[in-house]
């Protein structure tokens, strides 16, 4: 069985791959990169979330004529399953066998669960891509920025703090990473703390405070 992992990228304009078994250089090279526009089996896929299923390589060259010649030579029975997670297109998955198919309702129904479970890991490590990206975008707003900032967890305890806060108090920035506020300021944190309950309480800014 061929398995080919093609995910969107670049706002949804291309599909890359991401990963894939049984294919000939030529074919990684062929469609290593494609758009996500155009009368394609992939394509359609992912735009109508529906799985498609081709019986034979004359099947699928019948319904996408501009494909003939570049299927993979052995291969015959094909299915398309769209990448999704939640409302989320994430891709595509396609599997090629090197004899003609009958896809029965069950079998598909295999092979979209596959995918499921696919989409759930690939949406979970987009997801950490996205976080990581965020926290470095972070950390440079905290470097550059001319004022103390900090993020405190519901605890109160310090998340991160930038090095003007961090001065202020009195200590380098990795002593205050995972202490209480209180430990950190008492004074202050007696006047301030109660304050910070409320916003992590009611999820509303106070803004014109001096402290």
């Amino acid at each position: 069985t061929q398995v080919w992992i093609g995910r969107l990228a670049d706002g949804h304009q291309w599909f890359e791959r991401l990963a894939s078994r049984g294919y000939s250089p030529e074919q990684l090279v062929l469609w290593g990169r494609f758009p996500a526009t155009g009368a394609l089996p992939a394509v359609d896929a992912v735009a109508r979330q529906e799985t498609l299923t081709f019986t034979s390589r004359r099947a699928l060259e019948a319904t996408y004529p501009q494909l003939a010649g570049t299927v993979e030579g052995a291969m015959q029975g094909a299915a398309i399953v769209p990448l999704r997670a939640g409302t989320r297109d994430l891709g595509f998955v396609a599997f090629g066998w090197r004899d003609e198919r009958t896809f029965a309702a069950e079998e598909v129904r295999q092979l979209e669960g596959l995918v499921a479970q696919c989409a759930q890991a690939l949406a979970r490590a987009t997801l950490a891509e996205d976080v990581a990206d965020t926290l470095a975008l972070l950390d440079g707003v905290f470097a550059d920025a001319p004022v103390g900032l900090a993020f405190f967890d519901r605890e109160l305890r310090y998340v991160r703090i930038n090095a003007e806060l961090a001065a202020w108090n009195g200590l380098p920035v990795a002593e205050h990473i995972g202490r209480h506020f209180g430990d950190v300021r008492p004074a202050l944190a007696a006047r301030v703390a109660p304050l910070l309950r409320q916003v992590f309480r009611d999820g509303e800014a106070i803004r014109g405070l001096r402290v």
